[in-house]
């Protein structure tokens, strides 16, 4: 099943073609170990598949788009997605820890005891810092309950003679407990007062925001919208609209489409749904701000699609893909900026255009830089 790329197959299973060509002394090694049967071949894929994509990983963050990863970003990360409440009984338990009078021979005993726990948030923090895969904040979620346990001394506080304290701890579990409630069941794009969860997508997408998870919630939209015209989505995930009866032409995410289609998609007016991290093209490739390298690259596709037009030759499939990415990047370049209809689930933006609107933002020159 690893051999070559299937339709209608989750599309990041790639062929071991693909996992091969990164090179180096990892390659003959998994060649060795598939032909002499050393493991179950499943395994060899999964360990070569992680470790392809874990050093060069499509990312974005705060409009910057690498592959490589930045050291700042599961730093920033946990700065914005982890309740700000959390933060105040850390301080609250070291406050605690700093005040407490011990002998040095104490002090050793209990940073013994703590070692495990910290040995497991340091080391976790060294490897991720320096990883290039930068596709959400959930890869440093381990470290979280070394959090926890670190928070529960602020309990000491409760329990002194000074009220003001255990009050203190109690307003701060009690906000903690209040952000969970107010985000249910939006998880996944819980973001805290520093950034929110509305414009996270500014700054965040991939797992840290957009998983794909709100198909319903545009099924209800829709419902309660009912369109006399057509409707198009760009959709992040690995779920399918049509499973929730949502009757939309895809466009823009082929790599997230099961479905074989017809490339280059129709575009023109009508009810635009597109996924956060479709709309900032991380997984495009037209990624990035759209420039005058893009412009000039998308103007000599469109002119080749002209060319074959008139000879009444089609497009091979992997030139309908490429120009069908740069036809969406330009779309959205045009929408950045606008105020969208509705946001759904924090993770969809909703635009209404008409034939006029569309045709402009695909072919209307780019103003002076």
């Amino acid at each position: 099943m690893y051999n070559r790329f299937e339709p209608n197959r989750v599309r990041s299973l790639v062929g071991w073609d693909v996992l091969e060509d990164q090179g180096g002394p990892t390659v003959p090694i998994l060649r060795f170990a598939r032909a002499h049967e050393l493991l179950p071949e499943s395994y060899i894929y999964g360990f070569a598949h992680t470790y392809r994509f874990s050093r060069y990983r499509k990312a974005f963050l705060n409009g910057d788009y690498r592959s490589t990863g930045w050291i700042q970003f599961f730093p920033y990360t946990t700065a914005v997605k982890t309740p700000l409440a959390l933060f105040g009984l850390l301080g609250i338990a070291a406050a605690g820890a700093a005040t407490l009078r011990r002998s040095p021979a104490a002090w050793r005993r209990r940073l013994y005891e703590w070692a495990p726990l910290l040995s497991l948030f340091c080391v976790y923090w060294a490897f991720s810092l320096t990883s290039g895969l930068n596709i959400g904040h959930r890869h440093i979620i381990p470290v979280y309950p070394v959090l926890f346990v670190m928070a529960a001394g602020a309990a000491a506080w409760a329990v002194r003679p000074l009220r003001w304290t255990g009050a203190l701890v109690l307003a701060l579990v009690a906000w903690f407990a209040a952000e969970s409630v107010w985000i249910r069941p939006r998880y996944l794009a819980y973001f805290n007062e520093i950034v929110g969860p509305r414009d996270a997508w500014r700054h965040l997408v991939d797992s840290s925001l957009d998983w794909g998870q709100d198909l319903p919630t545009v099924k209800a939209w829709l419902d309660a919208h009912p369109q006399d015209g057509p409707v198009f989505i760009s959709y992040f995930g690995s779920g399918d609209p049509e499973f929730y009866g949502i009757r939309a032409t895809r466009i823009g995410d082929i790599n997230f489409d099961l479905r074989r289609r017809g490339v280059p998609g129709i575009l023109k007016g009508g009810l635009w749904i597109i996924s956060v991290t479709q709309f900032q093209q991380v997984y495009t490739e037209a990624r990035g701000p759209w420039d005058r390298e893009k412009e000039a690259h998308y103007r000599g596709l469109l002119a080749h699609v002209l060319a074959l037009e008139e000879t009444k030759t089609k497009l091979t499939y992997k030139e309908g893909v490429e120009f069908e990415e740069y036809q969406f990047a330009r779309l959205c370049r045009a929408l950045r900026g606008r105020p969208p209809l509705a946001e759904l689930g924090y993770t969809l933006l909703v635009y209404r255009l008409t034939d006029a609107e569309v045709l402009r933002a695909l072919y209307e020159p780019l103003p002076d830089p």
